[in-house]
């Protein structure tokens, strides 16, 4: 036969926790750099327990390394808000042990305090972080140790903890990721924008942190609607797409969308193809232009060569009428008589009573 066994009230009050922190366990929260956070950490105590007499919360920033010293970034202790001057370090899972806790004065270095850490001075991990951290609410007795963080950059991704200790000790660790955003990519065609030709739509964001996510939409067009997969393929680079024989049904508003954990970007191109009657209009005034040129072209030379012939034939009439011209008078006397200047052949022919006279 089993006797039943009675606890008394009070070994049932020792063995119940005294502080329960109501929220989920480990959290990971990804943030944009410039973003503000909240890290929760609401608590509860028992009834035996309540008040804020002997109510300590901490928050620390934890090494990576678990064999290093944690950094206490905010406290709470003896109904004060501690901002620490220098960096109260302590050894993990020291917390609650007052006898073997490293510390320097009580619970924490104040701010206003100027005593080092026996350890010595503490690596800058924290710089500037304790200006944009404060509690949620200004009493964080009021079962709410939840903090606020302020303008987070890339140097805040790290895991923190809080510690709320009264009787009993309860955590909570909560860590962030700081990345930055995907700038504004930069959207491009590549290749010759005609009909049956190949083009690429090229999609790069010149900042933001790794893994970036590119996808390609139609916003407007013949195949609005329609994934971009049923007609393009990837390219060499992750934002690019390639269009293998480019027609009118591709002629549109294209979006590219680059993305990571905390943000996306956008920007817009359009495929746009000229019109046929207007391609006609600009091959036949091509054509017509090439031959009005042509037909100027053949009357400046025919033109040319006219003027050249007509200087050339002058010249020949001017040699010809030198070399005709009659001799001169006896005596340096010019005659009288007027020449029958009848030529043929290039001989000069005097008249017939002239020439008698000179038989004589």
């Amino acid at each position: 036969m089993i006797l039943p066994v009675f606890k008394s009230p009070r070994t049932s009050l020792a063995m119940l926790p005294a502080v329960r922190i109501n929220a989920k366990g480990r959290e990971v929260i990804y943030l944009a750099k410039g973003q503000s956070a909240r890290l929760v950490c609401p608590y509860e105590l028992e009834a035996h327990d309540d008040g804020p007499d002997s109510l300590d919360i901490e928050w620390t920033r934890m090494n990576s390394d678990p064999t290093s010293l944690d950094n206490v970034i905010l406290s709470y202790h003896d109904h004060k808000v501690i901002y620490p001057g220098e960096h109260y370090v302590q050894q993990r899972g020291s917390f609650g042990a007052r006898e073997t806790a490293q510390r320097v004065s009580g619970f924490h270095v104040a701010k206003e305090s100027s005593v080092r850490h026996p350890l010595g001075p503490v690596a800058e991990c924290c710089s500037g972080l304790q200006q944009r951290i404060n509690f949620a609410i200004p009493d964080p007795s009021q079962y709410d140790a939840s903090i606020n963080l302020q303008d987070v950059q890339i140097s805040d991704s790290a895991t923190y903890e809080c510690k709320v200790k009264k009787t009993t000790l309860a955590s909570r660790k909560v860590t962030i990721m700081v990345l930055e955003r995907p700038s504004v990519p930069k959207c491009s065609i590549t290749g010759k924008v005609s009909l049956g030709h190949e083009v690429t739509l090229c999609c790069a964001a010149d900042a933001g942190n790794s893994p970036l996510a590119y996808q390609w939409s139609r916003v407007a067009g013949h195949l609005h609607g329609n994934t971009i997969s049923a007609f393009a393929t990837k390219g060499v680079h992750p934002g690019d797409i390639v269009i293998k024989n480019l027609s009118r049904e591709h002629v549109g508003l294209y979006q590219c969308s680059v993305a990571n954990k905390v943000g996306y970007s956008q920007c817009v191109l359009e495929i746009s193809l000229a019109d046929d009657s207007n391609q006609l209009v600009v091959v036949i005034g091509a054509v017509l232009g090439s031959l009005l040129f042509l037909i100027l072209l053949l009357c400046l030379t025919m033109w040319i060569i006219y003027c050249v012939r007509r200087r050339k034939f002058k010249e020949e009439v001017n040699q010809i009428r030198v070399d005709s011209a009659p001799p001169r008078g006896r005596g340096g006397r010019k005659s009288n008589q007027r020449p029958n200047q009848n030529t043929q052949r290039g001989k000069y022919y005097l008249p017939k009573e002239q020439e008698e006279v000179e038989m004589l």
